[in-house]
């Protein structure tokens, strides 16, 4: 039985515009003023990018044996001014560096591929998503075979309809039927 505690990489890890990471939706939307609560970004969040040793210690030191966080596909795969996505190895680093630490704490990993935080040059409404989706997903499971645990989206409804219908999340579209696309888009890139 897993019993432990979860984080999404946009809304704890900070450093935004560090070690090659490149703009997600909701850096976008967030640094666009009036679209949050006081107008509060991801820039440093929890800072959990240089402090994720001593979380990862809290968390075991709670008593659980597992610990869910995100992959930030925007630290992951970076676009180059070329159009073609490639590793970014701080990124790669990053993670492997936290996996091995929830590893050697003896819990277990537990990682979501898509915790709301889209590359700033896609969209949920383009189908050309569900490929670099599917890029993403090979990579993080080829680069990561130390996690055995996974998850490929978080919530869907949430983004889907907050974020392309009511326009409430990034990346802040308002239409009537954006959510349908948008869900269309997901079951597909989850079904490949």
């Amino acid at each position: 039985f897993l019993w432990g505690t979860a984080t999404a990489a946009y809304q704890v890890e900070g450093a935004w515009d560090r070690d090659g990471r490149q703009k997600s939706i909701w850096d976008v939307f967030s640094q666009s003023p009036g679209n949050t609560n006081n107008n509060d970004t991801g820039n440093v969040a929890d800072n959990f990018y240089d402090l994720y040793e001593s979380d990862v210690q809290l968390v075991r030191e709670y008593g659980f044996n597992s610990f869910r966080y995100s992959f930030s596909w925007s630290r992951l795969l970076v676009l180059g001014n070329d159009g073609v996505r490639r590793p970014n190895p701080k990124g790669v680093e990053f993670y492997k560096n936290l996996t091995r630490s929830v590893l050697a704490k003896n819990m277990t990993p537990v990682v979501t591929l898509f915790h709301w935080d889209l590359p700033a040059d896609l969209d949920w409404l383009d189908a050309s998503v569900v490929p670099a989706f599917v890029e993403y997903a090979d990579f993080a499971f080829k680069t990561f075979p130390e996690v055995k645990q996974w998850a490929t989206f978080n919530e869907p409804w949430t983004f889907c309809a907050l974020g392309y219908s009511y326009g409430v999340h990034a990346p802040g579209t308002t239409s009537t039927y954006g959510r349908f696309t948008c869900g269309h888009h997901v079951l597909q890139a989850h079904a490949q």
